[in-house]
């Protein structure tokens, strides 16, 4: 036991020297990889030669157990290393290819591009923006056709599509689901290049600029960017974490995808790619027979010896599912889309691949165990607690030697090679969310019963004011479990029954699996989702006339956020917070920050009094220069007109009366007037260039473990609180101290 100790003590200690000096040298994340790595092969030889039961009925358990952790040992495994080669190939990965210069075409110049936007049931709004974007992307337009595919045989899209000038296709049946629509229109095209869009997934305008320039190379069968949203996930939005929680696919979009890149095993993830029409011709076109289509028509190309690129850079943002059930629908389907690919091509199977791909392509097809390895994780404490069942059976010294470490050091590499978007704590309770319904779903696909109809995740569906889930139930009677548990453990202890260490072990489990299910419960709680559209953040100056002024008066103000149905401004000026410049229902014309057109026609909705020193607080309006603490040794406030300059502004508190006449003193919200065609595409187009902060790559996680109570307590307290003010008229008195600046 003695050498153990030093074993355990060793690693420990050579790991955390490694984590906090990867920090300044980045190429010591390779060995603290392969330590890891080390770390964890060892724990699970201790684990099959020292900590089985070895009676019966005990030993069924042990073993269910052991065979989780050996799935899950395996997977990080697999991880860890393809982490190890990108960090070694990182340079190489990330290289850009410019789009100007000879192209492999007849005459040398940019290749012609079909855009393939399939489509079933998408509201009409939703599927407008992909439309516009795609119509207006930034490329040669005799080189650029874009193309509607209908599998919803619906008049309205095939007048948007005449309107916005997209060619329209609609096949006779719906056979393969998305796959069979892409392939007939991949049959009624030309383009030397295939861009395949989602429905609700809008490409930036230099998507095609930054993606084609890597088809110079014969060999480059698809470029694949990621899949990004500019709207809360149901774990953001349900969990109040907006702007601190990056969304929940980022971490697989970014990380995960440029890992793989090492080993040319990127995934096609069903969107926002670029294919060779060569490349997809020889493999029949997109793979059929499945709920993904993409993973199987990525791994037969990768076959084949074609190259997948993964451009790091979001270039196309699209919508996450708003309900915390469409989300598990739409997991549930990715789970049976890969066991599906797994029975059709089998990383064991299919030829062509290197050992690098197959395993890749093992564990991407494994991770969809997590469900029934969650229920085992949170099952065998419980077991143990009422009922006595062992599942595992060690000593103080095994524990703290073999198990120990490699815990630490995978919660330490994990954050490391994340760069802090994710954590294990996070990963637990994302998996844990929907552990019950993908474990469901695995066994009802091992098992053989098969679904092939593909099923739409809903989009652009707004809910009302916040509904339970079955979720709910189900994680609040597991919650409820666990502290039952936790009590009749503690009166075993006391009596006798069970010995202490088994105690504190299954009780730490049980309170870290009974703050998981907490947190899933509150996660499947949906958010109220009241806007028909998303608000853009923009803080940047504009100016505003009234319509009737003729054009002679102009208001400079400071823009706070735009969407597609209207937006929300700062107004600057000399007037009392109580004397309204403008009244709701009156017009306006409105200039956004560098939009090319005219300015905007809207109608004012509502106005309010800004209160400044709440504002302060909540929108970063106004700022302090410099160092804090001596901005606030000399009492200096700073405006945001010198903000915005850079200039050095000294107003001190001496001086305030005169700031005061370059402060906001009213907050207005308009909303559009209508818009003809071509001004419409005009705004969507310009929105939608600007990348919302959900879309953010280098978003680090700032939520911490007890941030999340705290935060949901304040929004109920405010959301009850508010109830009365949401029948108020939008109306204010025209003169007069208004209610909202007492």
């Amino acid at each position: 036991m003695r050498e153990s100790g030093i074993y355990g003590g060793a690693v420990l200690a050579a790991g955390l020297l490694l984590f906090f000096l990867s920090r300044w040298f980045p190429i010591l994340k390779r060995p603290l990889i392969v330590l890891t790595a080390a770390a964890q092969a060892v724990y699970f030889v201790w684990r099959v030669g020292w900590t089985l039961v070895g009676y019966f009925p005990d030993l069924i358990f042990s073993l269910i157990l052991l065979l989780a952790e050996a799935i899950g040992i395996g997977t990080a495994i697999v991880f860890w290393l393809q982490m190890g080669v990108y960090e070694r190939k990182a340079a190489e990965l990330r290289r850009r290819e410019p789009f100007d210069g000879w192209y492999p075409t007849p005459d040398g110049g940019p290749p012609t591009v079909d855009v393939l936007i399939p489509t079933y049931n998408e509201p009409l709004e939703v599927l407008k923006r992909t439309l516009v974007a795609a119509r207006t992307l930034d490329y040669p337009k005799d080189r650029l056709t874009v193309y509607v595919l209908d599998d919803g045989h619906r008049p309205e899209v095939r007048r948007l599509a005449e309107r916005l000038g997209v060619r329209y296709l609609a096949r006779g049946d719906r056979r393969d689901g998305k796959a069979g629509n892409l392939n007939y229109g991949l049959a009624h095209s030309d383009g030397m290049l295939v861009a395949v869009f989602d429905a609700d997934m809008v490409p930036h305008r230099a998507f095609l600029r930054e993606t084609v320039g890597f088809f110079r190379r014969r060999r480059v069968g698809f470029v694949q960017t990621p899949q990004t949203f500019f709207n809360p996930d149901p774990f953001q939005a349900n969990w109040r974490l907006f702007d601190r929680l990056p969304n929940e696919q980022m971490f697989f979009m970014i990380d995960v995808q440029r890992a793989r890149a090492a080993f040319n095993a990127v995934l096609f993830v069903g969107t926002n790619a670029v294919f060779s029409r060569r490349a997809l011709e020889s493999i029949g076109g997109f793979a059929t027979g499945s709920l993904t289509e993409d993973l199987s028509t990525g791994l037969r190309l990768q076959a084949r010896g074609w190259v997948g690129v993964f451009v790091e850079r979001p270039l196309a943002q699209g919508m996450a599912p708003e309900r915390f059930s469409d989300m598990i629908r739409q997991r549930e389907r990715w789970c049976r889309g890969n066991m599906q690919s797994f029975r059709l091509d089998s990383p064991f199977r299919v030829t062509g691949l290197t050992l690098g791909q197959r395993l890749l392509y093992l564990q991407s097809m494994m991770y969809w165990f997590y469900g029934v390895q969650k229920i085992i994780y949170v099952t065998a404490p419980l077991l143990f607690l009422f009922f006595h069942i062992r599942s595992f059976q060690a000593t103080l010294e095994g524990l703290m030697s073999f198990w120990l470490p490699q815990m630490i050091l995978s919660m330490l590499i994990f954050r490391r090679l994340t760069d802090g978007r994710r954590s294990f704590w996070t990963s637990h309770l994302y998996e844990t969310a929907t552990a019950p319904w993908i474990a469901a779903c695995l066994v009802k696909e091992l098992s053989g019963r098969t679904q092939r109809s593909f099923w739409v995740t809903p989009k652009g569906q707004r809910n009302a004011p916040a509904v339970f889930r079955p979720g709910v139930f189900l994680f609040g009677a597991g919650f409820l479990l666990s502290l039952l548990a936790l009590g009749k453990g503690t009166a075993d202890v006391f009596f006798g029954r069970i010995d202490g260490l088994a105690y504190a072990v299954n009780a730490f489990w049980t309170l870290v699996n009974g703050a998981a299910l907490l947190y899933a419960g509150l996660a499947s709680l949906e958010a109220e989702r009241p806007r028909k559209a998303e608000r853009f953040p923009v803080i940047r100056w504009g100016k505003a006339s009234p319509i009737d002024s003729g054009g002679n008066t102009d208001w400079t103000i400071r823009w706070l956020d735009v969407s597609e149905g209207g937006g929300r401004f700062l107004l600057y000026g000399h007037r009392p917070p109580w004397s309204l410049p403008v009244q709701p229902g009156q017009s306006l014309t409105v200039s956004l920050p560098d939009f090319e057109g005219p300015p905007l026609p809207a109608t004012v909705v509502a106005v309010e009094p800004y209160r400044f020193w709440k504002q302060r607080r909540q929108k970063p309006i106004f700022s302090i220069r410099g160092d804090r603490s001596e901005a606030r040794r000399k009492n200096e406030v700073h405006s945001p007109m010198t903000k915005d300059t850079g200039e050095q502004n000294d107003l001190t508190a001496e001086r305030f009366g005169d700031f005061l006449a370059e402060r906001p003193t009213h907050v207005v919200r308009i909303r559009w007037k209508t818009f003809d065609e071509e001004k419409e595409a005009a705004l969507l187009r310009w929105l939608y260039d600007r990348l919302s902060p959900y879309a953010d790559p280098a978003r680090k996680e700032t939520a911490r473990f007890l941030v999340l109570p705290w935060n949901l307590l304040r929004f109920y307290g405010t959301r009850w609180r508010s109830k009365a003010d949401r029948s108020r008229p939008a109306e204010l008195p025209s003169n007069g101290p208004s209610s909202l600046s007492r």
